[in-house]
């Protein structure tokens, strides 16, 4: 291998990336349903993009050419992240609001703070994502995002959501019962029990009833997999050599001054 990995990878035409980018980049484009005519651009939206971790991905492996909007609340990140993908991409054109760019459909990438999304108006997305943000946030948030999706994903778009339930946020999600369940299970990111990777299609009808069928059965799911680890946890104990209770207890030798006062 050659000493300088990374710049030898770079002039190579590589480009570094991690696990959990390579899966979400799978799972998107195998249940994206999205049928983009010629010379139009798939467009996606994402909330808590970070420094562009997933942009970048996706910029990269997706054949067809994009529309990314990444959204976040921190200013540090979202400077971060302009710097980043204009120097990650050079060839595209990347904008920011904190960079004087107003918001147009025209950007191959835009960076927009979160309290700026009502300037989006009317445009629409054939993805929206969040991963491991809505889990860091209160009830009246996940439910402004989650609505928000629901009116900027057109039919039959996707959404990508993955977060940790059982982490800061341990509320409800309120689901659109327009949400067409597709996938509801853990993948190799999860870190917690509770920690679904879910993808749905945004539709008009009343999907409900998959959505509660699709609960149960990864509720199900946690609690076999939280029975197998009790059972495992009780073949460790009775496996483990039993000690006595001279090897258990400690001898801890008195002071020779006291020895002396017991001895007289």
């Amino acid at each position: 291998m050659p000493e300088d990995l990374l710049g030898y990878g770079q002039a190579c035409g590589w480009r570094e990336t991690d696990l959990g980018s390579l899966m979400d980049v799978s799972l998107i484009k195998s249940f994206n349903r999205t049928i983009k005519r010629q010379g139009e651009r798939l467009r996606i939206f994402e909330v808590g993009g970070g420094y562009g971790r997933l942009a970048e991905a996706l910029l990269s492996m997706c054949e067809e050419k994009i529309h990314y909007v990444l959204v976040d609340a921190v200013p540090g990140s979202l400077m971060y992240a302009y710097l980043y993908m204009k120097q990650q991409f050079p060839h595209l054109k990347v904008g920011s609001f904190y960079n004087g760019d107003s918001y147009s459909q025209d950007f191959d990438c835009y960076v927009m703070p979160a309290w700026q999304t009502p300037s989006l108006g009317n445009h629409s997305f054939d993805i929206t994502i969040n991963v491991e943000s809505l889990q860091e946030m209160e009830q009246q948030h996940v439910d402004y995002y989650l609505s928000l999706f629901e009116r900027l994903t057109i039919e039959g778009g996707l959404i990508y959501l993955s977060n940790a339930r059982d982490y800061v946020f341990r509320g409800h999600w309120n689901l659109p019962k327009g949400w067409q369940p597709l996938l509801m299970c853990n993948t190799p990111r999860s870190w917690t029990a509770d920690h679904p990777t879910m993808i749905f299609s945004n539709t008009h009808g009343d999907y409900s009833n998959e959505q509660r069928a699709h609960e149960a059965a990864f509720q199900a799911q946690i609690s076999a997999w939280r029975n197998e680890q009790h059972l495992l946890s009780l073949k460790q104990q009775e496996s483990a050599p039993v000690q006595s209770i001279a090897t258990q207890s400690k001898v801890v030798p008195l002071p020779m001054r006291i020895l002396k006062k017991i001895v007289r």
